[in-house]
């Protein structure tokens, strides 16, 4: 017997319906159990912590004690003699910069060299030490930007400035 030919049907929109009913209660059903699986993952979490949330607490470090503990550091690595100059000066610019910011409530990192310079001729500190701290940033500047060769006994002087700086600038507990 030959093949019968083909039957176009015509589907009601009804008809279309109950067919493809099934899969809209499956799916509608996998976004239920999604959202109750998200509930109870969210409950459990909650109640795992006591319905409070986390918070960690960071004890306050003062500037001074960041910034002389990082000089030591950069102090110790002596990166000059390593041929890394000018990451040396970039380094040791960002922990003064940072100590300035946290010290004297002003920002500066994101402020130029000539800027910074202004701000720290603007600090209520002793004249000495903001004019040998500016000598030390401008022969970092100098190398960062200009290229020039240092000796090494400028830049173990540029460090001991900065590090002679922070402590003559840190804040003191007032005695009582």
């Amino acid at each position: 017997m030959p093949a019968a030919d083909i039957i176009q049907i015509e589907w009601s929109l009804y008809e279309r319906f109950i067919k493809a009913t099934p899969w809209i209660s499956g799916l509608f059903g996998l976004v239920i159990l999604f959202f109750i699986a998200k509930f109870v993952y969210l409950w459990w979490r909650n109640r795992a912590v006591g319905g409070k949330p986390i918070e960690e607490i960071k004890p306050y470090i003062p500037p001074h004690i960041t910034a002389l503990k990082e000089l030591k550091i950069l102090e110790q690595r002596q990166s000059w003699n390593k041929g890394e100059a000018k990451t040396f000066h970039v380094q040791l610019s960002q922990i003064i910069r940072t100590y300035i910011d946290g010290r004297f409530h002003i920002s500066s990192l994101e402020k130029t060299p000539r800027e910074v310079s202004e701000l720290i001729n603007t600090l209520d500190i002793h004249t000495s030490d903001k004019s040998k701290l500016l000598v030390a940033l401008r022969l970092g500047d100098q190398i960062k930007f200009a290229k020039r060769q240092a000796l090494s006994e400028e830049h173990t002087r540029s460090i001991s400035v900065c590090i002679e700086f922070v402590q003559n600038t840190m804040e003191r507990p007032e005695e009582d």
